[in-house]
């Protein structure tokens, strides 16, 4: 396996002729000796029998003295760990090959999360097993980072004022935040699968369908649209939405991502100033009182 190309008792030796064998050999024990991953050769009671530079790196400790340790030694301490130990090990002499996330330790005592991959093989009439062994801290600590990102990004959303809401490249919802209930009347579960136009006002739809065409157009990656949306109980409510195209590294649209929040108070306060001039415009015009600044 390792520094001094040992081989499992029993196993025969390579003739010295067979320079081709002698070259694989050799290609096989520096690998292992590399290896990136922590690398064990162990027998049934659980003594190891070898290691690799990477493994007596990893654990701290010569290649001697891991070589006179048990597996049970590298175990985090939990509740009766021989036990343990040797329940993992009846599984994988059974099912002769298995990927686990235990916790090792290192000889000053610190714990660090690893992946073992393990495989059980006979040899010269014994049986012996033989762990790839990774130190996986940084990926746990990277994939929990993601989940408290992540955590972060539904509690804005799902708090948020404002409506969330993805779509793939067929316009189709992927997801909406759940305060949609409460700005439209209908559960988020409703949108799932749904073309994003089914709750927009049929006036508008043509004019909404024209946007998202724009949209997908490589020099025109966001848009804001106004139209009017129909809640559960028929209401006419006016949205201001702006949605984005999201793009695959070919530049192909893969779907889009919009928000969009409810501004018929705003909307109809404009129409009602905007009716307002206009008839203020009108009565100057029939009086001949003067322009609209004077």
């Amino acid at each position: 396996l390792a520094r001094n190309q040992r081989r499992p008792p029993g196993e025969p030796a390579a003739s010295p002729a067979d320079g081709a064998f002698d070259l694989q050999s050799q290609h096989f024990a520096l690998a292992h000796r590399y290896c990136n991953d922590a690398v064990l050769l162990i027998d049934p009671e659980r003594r190891i029998l070898d290691a690799n530079d990477r493994a007596a790196e990893l654990y701290g400790y010569t290649h001697e003295e891991l070589c006179s340790l048990r597996v049970e030694t590298l175990r985090a301490p939990i509740e009766d760990v021989e036990q343990a130990v040797r329940a993992k090990f009846a599984e994988v002499i059974e099912r002769r090959a298995l990927v686990f996330e235990p916790e090792h330790r290192h000889r000053s005592g610190r714990v660090f999360p690893v992946e073992v991959s393990t495989r059980c093989f006979d040899a010269g009439g014994r049986r012996y097993i033989q762990s790839f062994i990774r130190d996986i801290s940084e990926r746990q600590r990277a994939e929990a980072a993601l989940r408290q990102s992540e955590q972060r990004f539904r509690e804005f959303v799902e708090h948020a004022t404002d409506i969330v809401y993805g779509l793939d490249r067929e316009g189709r919802f992927t997801y909406i935040t759940p305060n949609i209930h409460d700005i439209l009347g209908r559960p988020a579960g409703e949108f799932s699968g749904r073309p994003f136009d089914f709750v927009v006002d049929p006036r508008d739809r043509a004019d909404l369908h024209a946007m998202f065409d724009r949209v997908g157009t490589p020099d025109d990656m966001h848009r804001t649209s106004v139209y009017r949306v129909l809640t559960a109980s028929g209401e006419v409510r006016w949205h201001s939405a702006r949605v984005s195209a999201l793009r695959d590294a070919d530049g192909s649209v893969r779907g889009y991502t919009g928000i969009s929040r409810d501004v018929t108070d705003q909307h109809l306060a404009e129409m009602k100033l905007q009716r307002s001039e206009r008839r203020l415009n009108d009565a100057q015009r029939i009086g001949r009182i003067g322009s609209w600044e004077a």
